[in-house]
Formats: structure tokens, sequence, C-alpha cells
């Protein structure tokens, strides 16, 4: 069980007493869930994805409004459902992955790619 960060009281004159801060999980998972709702109500991606992906799926005799309403409430349910899964797959991976030595591993691939990618580019034909 995770301890929760101790604050002095300060009810008392020169009382040492320690009690537990009131910021719970569901404070901080309430806010992160706002900001990636906003953040995602703001992205114009998706309103253009639907915009030109979705309107060659409509049949010709439904209203085209509605129908692509429900193709996109159904892309979303699919994203969450596809969100969710990966989150519960990586979760367990969180402790692992954050491991010196793990890190230092992925940092140095991870520079091995990026410098690859750089001699590529320095070596391939511009015309």
């Amino acid at each position: 069980m995770r301890s929760r960060p101790m604050e002095k009281s300060s009810s008392r004159a020169g009382s040492t007493e320690q009690v537990p801060q009131c910021t719970g999980m569901f404070t901080a998972t309430r806010r992160r869930s706002g900001r990636g709702l906003l953040t995602n109500l703001l992205n114009p991606k998706v309103g253009v994805f639907s915009l030109s992906f979705l309107p060659q799926f409509v049949p010709a005799d439904v209203p085209a409004a509605s129908f692509m309403f429900l193709l996109a409430c159904r892309h979303a349910v699919l994203g969450c459902m596809w969100f969710g899964a990966l989150i519960a797959a990586t979760a367990s991976l969180g402790g692992f992955v954050r491991r010196r030595g793990v890190v230092r591993w992925l940092d140095r691939l991870t520079a091995v790619v990026f410098v690859g990618f750089g001699l590529r580019l320095a070596v391939s034909a511009t015309g």
C-alpha cells in the first residue's frame, strides 16, 4: 500500500503532530482524464478523419448524418477498447521499464536508431 505524504498540523501551537494530506489518487486521475478529454476534443485530426474517411461507408439509402454519427461513436468505442487493452497489457511492464539498466539500454538503442536514420539520410541520393 502506498503511503501518503505527511504534513505538520498547525491546529495547536507548537504541535508537531503528523497528519496525512488529503490528495488522493482519485483527484489526480480525474484531473488527468479531464485534461486528456479536453486535448482530444480540441484536436482537429479526429474531426478531419471522420469527415474524410467515414462517408465512404455510408449506404445511399440511409440518412448520412445519423449513420456517420453512429460510425464515429463506433470508432470512439473501439479506440477506448484498444487503449484500455494497451494500458492493461503494459501496466505490468512499468516497473521493469523504470529500472536503471533497462532505461540505459533503451536510451542506447534509441540513439543507435537515430544515428542510423541520420547516416541513411546523409548517404542517400538527393536527386
